[in-house]
């Protein structure tokens, strides 16, 4: 809804606007209430005070007529779309699904504990504020999360580190509970005005901001995916192969800290360098895939490697996209301030 509204003056000083009827209805609204001004940016957003009022849901499920993994989808899916409190009600006893949520929130839902629990339901509750971390803090600490099991990667491959392998498997429940925390908070602040946040975000950013932290969690997805290969593997690979995917990886990893920096600073023109360098990885994998026929590498190793090197590939692939996403942020849209 978008109305053109005259600004007024009474009393010599004092500016006013009228509010649109319609949404004074819809929230309830009545003579004497208040209502709360934010200034953002250029623009002033106007929101019912119980606008962060406590959010909840009921959740009904029956072991006979739902499947538990849409069950468990849902539930996240309610903590993406900004309940503060979810209960699930069980139609019927199902102890294993009860235990299986429980579990998901420690691994996927910040800041959220169960409140209250029986044989018929489990209730789940938010312990922390909306927007209580500021979204550019947040984006930071993924940031340094994936760049950490990044890291890691490289030394568990140099010296075929399975349990380095298991540690980085395990890293990778943080960084998923801080990509759907980020995605929760943006799908707030655009729904929501962010009411006692100082953090002045245009609309536009946080469309970027979505794409950049689906990059962050997707190099994070391709890291774990080569720390199992390295669990998988039956025999080393030969020195010069193993060499190379490490070198490789490193190539990948300096795009990444550089998209990182970009990003942080909208720094268009290193966002821009990435983003020709990535394009060298290409070239980069075709030489190690030629590399491992020429070797005779056993065939379920030559498999593995081949996979690990694709997994090389997209991890800088990923950071050319951060740049890209990087070259829109540092872009002011018109009528942006």
């Amino acid at each position: 809804m978008k109305e053109v509204r005259r600004l007024q003056v009474t009393g010599g000083s004092t500016y006013i606007i009228s509010l649109p009827k319609e949404w004074v209805l819809r929230h309830g609204l009545k003579k004497g209430d208040h209502v709360v001004l934010l200034s953002c940016g250029d623009k002033l957003v106007i929101a019912p005070r119980d606008v962060e009022a406590e959010r909840s849901v009921d959740y009904r499920v029956s072991r006979k007529r739902d499947d538990a993994e849409e069950v468990v989808r849902q539930v996240i899916s309610y903590y993406l779309a900004g309940y503060d409190a979810i209960r699930v009600i069980f139609d019927e006893p199902w102890e294993d699904l009860r235990v299986r949520i429980k579990k998901v929130i420690r691994k996927k839902m910040l800041g959220f504990e169960v409140s209250s629990e029986d044989q018929g339901h489990v209730e789940i509750r938010s312990l922390m504020r909306h927007g209580e971390f500021p979204l550019t803090s947040t984006v930071r600490r993924l940031f340094e999360l994936v760049g950490l099991i990044l890291n890691d990667i490289m030394a568990a491959l140099e010296g075929l580190d399975r349990k380095v392998a298991d540690d980085i498997i395990a890293q990778d429940d943080d960084v998923d509970r801080l990509y759907l925390y980020m995605m929760r908070t943006i799908r707030y602040r655009i729904s929501q005005a962010p009411l006692g946040s100082e953090e002045v975000i245009e609309p536009y950013e946080y469309v970027i901001y979505t794409m950049v932290v689906k990059a962050l969690e997707r190099i994070a997805d391709h890291v774990v995916r080569i720390a199992h290969i390295l669990k998988a593997l039956r025999n080393a690979p030969q020195p010069e192969i193993l060499d190379g995917i490490v070198s490789m990886l490193r190539e990948s990893a300096d795009l990444f800290v550089r998209a990182k920096e970009a990003f942080l600073r909208r720094d268009s023109k290193a966002a821009n360098e990435i983003i020709n360098s990535a394009k060298k990885l290409l070239a980069r994998e075709t030489e190690l895939t030629k590399m491992i026929e020429r070797a005779r590498q056993e065939l379920h190793t030559a498999i593995l490697c081949r996979i690990m090197i694709e997994s090389a590939r997209r991890i800088g692939e990923y950071a050319a996209d951060i740049g890209e996403m990087t070259v829109d942020l540092a872009t002011t849209p018109p009528g942006s301030r």
